[in-house]
């Protein structure tokens, strides 16, 4: 409807609403509203949108009947094979590839056509923000940047690794990642379990268990990095967008799906740095035109059907230490990557306004402790 009302005024409006629209529990139902320029005025043309505001419905009324559960087909056992250097799980058409060696995932495939590279690893640095602190000045050290490199964050070295195979009673297999890892001071260990789960239907679920020392800075972030192969470009996600956003800066950003190539999701500070962020995801998808992944969160634990809270992600062809070596963006082209490198955070550092004002608010700030997250990965062919 069109509205003629002056500024500070109030009325009511009818909506249309569809008479058949419903949901089920496992969905998720918002309504947003567009604001537009009724006509043209000398700032803009009409149409031009001036404002936006988003429902999330929760009405007991709406939801549907549960649909039936259709008879899922029985499942490829889950099946391994290791030897002294080597772990190989296969469920189906899709296999978890393992180095004993090093303890980490350095292959997951599909139909044999690999659609992650290098599996997750503990992630806390970030390329600093021009608010976490001004590369090149001095006068630098009490800021957050300042505290990061003093920390040794951005060069974290792991003294401990181990990886155990556990077939489970339910045909599933588990892998028991354990990672320490130190920066500047020994003392102050860092431990990182990895717990996966590979199911016969091909799902693989990453249960996160990160405990940071007290003693340790305010942290960047709490997360992993993982890496596609080359030529998986084709980006999609649920939650806030189309921008970047932060968990202190994200109410410009509705929740919607959204869509686009992993190039695009770069923005280009004149200083590179962390950039791209997307949150409260809650799943995203990653294809290279014939195989893909779908990353899901929201499962708590092993039980599919507890819901937890959403996650934080970015996709880049660069890393965070590409960025954090730039002085300025015309050098990022230079670092970039054939491969997709993904971040996905529990938590990520606010942005803050450090670099003219107050520091990230105490309730955005990622301090030491224990932190858990869940998340699945399932592969899939176009």
């Amino acid at each position: 409807p069109e509205l003629d009302l002056p500024a500070g005024a109030t009325t009511e409006i009818d909506l249309p609403w569809p008479g058949d629209l419903s949901y089920t529990a496992d969905q998720e139902l918002h309504v947003t509203l567009h604001f537009e320029a009724a006509a043209d005025t000398p700032w803009c043309e009409a149409g031009h949108e001036v404002a936006w505001e988003q429902f999330e419905i929760q009405d007991p009324e709406l939801l549907a009947d549960e649909r039936e559960v259709e008879e899922q087909p029985e499942t490829t056992p889950v099946e391994f094979g290791m030897t002294a250097q080597r772990i190989a799980v296969t469920a189906g058409n899709v296999r978890v590839h393992v180095d004993q060696i090093e303890a980490v995932i350095d292959r997951i495939t599909i139909d044999d056509k690999p659609v992650l590279g290098a599996g997750p690893q503990l992630h806390l640095w970030r390329a600093t923000t021009d608010n976490d602190g001004i590369r090149g000045w001095t006068g630098q050290d009490w800021k957050p940047m300042g505290q990061w490199l003093k920390a040794g964050l951005d060069q974290l070295q792991c003294t401990n690794k181990s990886v155990d195979l556990r077939p489970l009673d339910d045909g599933s297999v588990m892998l028991a990642f354990e990672h320490t890892w130190v920066g500047s001071d020994p003392e102050k260990t860092i431990t990182h379990e990895q717990t996966v789960r590979i199911y016969g239907d091909g799902e693989i679920v990453f249960h996160n268990a990160v405990n940071v020392p007290e003693g340790l800075p305010s942290l960047p972030r709490v997360g992993v990095t993982l890496e596609t192969p080359a030529g998986f470009e084709d980006l999609a996600w649920f939650g806030r967008g189309p921008h970047e956003t932060q968990i202190d800066r994200l109410a410009g950003a509705p929740v919607g799906v959204y869509s686009g190539s992993v190039d695009e999701q770069y923005v280009p500070y004149i200083l590179p740095q962390e950039n791209g962020n997307k949150t409260e995801v809650r799943w995203f998808a990653l294809n290279n035109g014939e195989v893909g992944i779908r990353c899901q969160f929201g499962w708590e634990g092993w039980a599919k059907d507890e819901p937890i809270g959403l996650l934080e992600f970015s996709a880049h062809h660069v890393t965070a230490a590409d960025l954090f070596a730039c002085t300025h963006t015309n050098e990022v082209a230079d670092r970039r990557r054939p491969e997709t490198i993904i971040s996905i955070d529990a938590r990520q550092r606010g942005a803050g306004t450090g670099s003219c004002g107050p520091q990230t608010l105490p309730k955005y700030c990622v301090e030491p402790g224990a932190y858990s997250f869940t998340y699945s990965i399932i592969p899939f062919v176009l």
